[in-house]
């Protein structure tokens, strides 16, 4: 049906809703889809007179925003104002003088481009993880646990090292195709569980050491900011502002970083500026 176009898939839902379903599903195959699903959508719920609600990954959603006419080329005065208005005390636009903490771990090919932005925009280069040795995979030289520890304090000490930047962090790929094959279930959760754990370390030695308090973190992907959680001991975030659409500023609850600002993102939201946009809100600079 999506190869027919947005009037076909249009017409489709109008179909389905008159006929009493209140839940549609539609495939895609194709950025091309589902920006036609998203005029589709947006054309039957104004059609109907009936609300609609995107129930996907992102993309969907965000397309189906900017038609509304709430997507980034109108949301960020929008956010400005409101934000001022509901944040006197200028909560959100606080910011600390270490750096944000970057953890990437999506895989897609626009969370690579997004984080190549970041890094040729503020002169830097995210640590690569080694995936093998974080997942605990075992080779000839060491064991798997060995191999692993010592993983995390190397992950550690890179964001340590560059401390005095505005922006520091690892990321687990530069593309779709550069992660280690056949990573079982609990190789995939050590992995993540590494990711937390090196930026636990990272954290807790910068206290030590009285270095700044980190300006914020950044994370790519649900799993991975799952497990910094985790790591983190938080319990929640609480929710302050949309960076963009899909990408939501909110700072930790609970355990000893509570109040640390975090910026979560999906791996397949937003534009090439992305990353670049939401460090920059971490940093105050939006």
């Amino acid at each position: 049906m999506t190869l027919r176009g947005a009037e076909a898939v249009q017409q489709a839902l109008v179909d389905e809703v008159r006929a009493g379903r209140r839940l549609v599903v539609v495939d895609a195959v194709s950025d091309e889809d589902v920006r036609a699903v998203a005029r589709a959508v947006v054309g039957a719920s104004r059609s109907l007179g009936v609300p609609a609600v995107c129930a996907d990954p992102g993309p969907l959603t965000a397309q189906a925003l900017e038609l509304w006419g709430w997507g980034e080329g109108a949301s960020p005065e929008r956010v400005a104002v409101e934000g001022a208005a509901a944040d006197p005390t200028g909560v959100l636009q606080r910011t600390a003088p270490g750096p944000v903490i970057v953890v990437a771990g999506s895989t897609t090919e626009l969370t690579a481009r997004q984080l190549e932005a970041l890094e040729q925009a503020l002169g830097l280069r995210l640590e690569l993880v080694d995936v093998g040795a974080l997942a605990g995979q075992r080779d000839q030289a060491c064991g798997a646990q060995s191999r692993r520890a010592w993983e995390i304090e190397r992950l550690a000490s890179s964001i340590l090292a560059h401390w005095s930047r505005p922006c520091v962090g690892i990321r687990t790929s530069r593309g779709p195709d550069d992660l280690a094959p056949g990573l079982t279930a609990r190789q995939q959760a050590d992995l993540l569980d590494g990711l937390g754990l090196a930026v636990r370390l990272a954290l807790r030695r910068a206290a030590e050491e009285s270095r700044p308090a980190p300006a914020g973190l950044y994370t790519t992907g649900g799993d991975v900011t799952a497990a910094v959680l985790r790591a983190l001991d938080a319990t929640a975030i609480e929710l302050l502002d949309q960076v963009l659409p899909l990408a939501a500023l909110g700072q930790l609850v609970g355990g000893p970083s509570r109040g640390l600002r975090l910026v979560t993102k999906g791996g397949l939201v937003g534009g090439e500026d992305a990353a670049i946009r939401c460090v920059r809100r971490l940093r105050g600079e939006a």
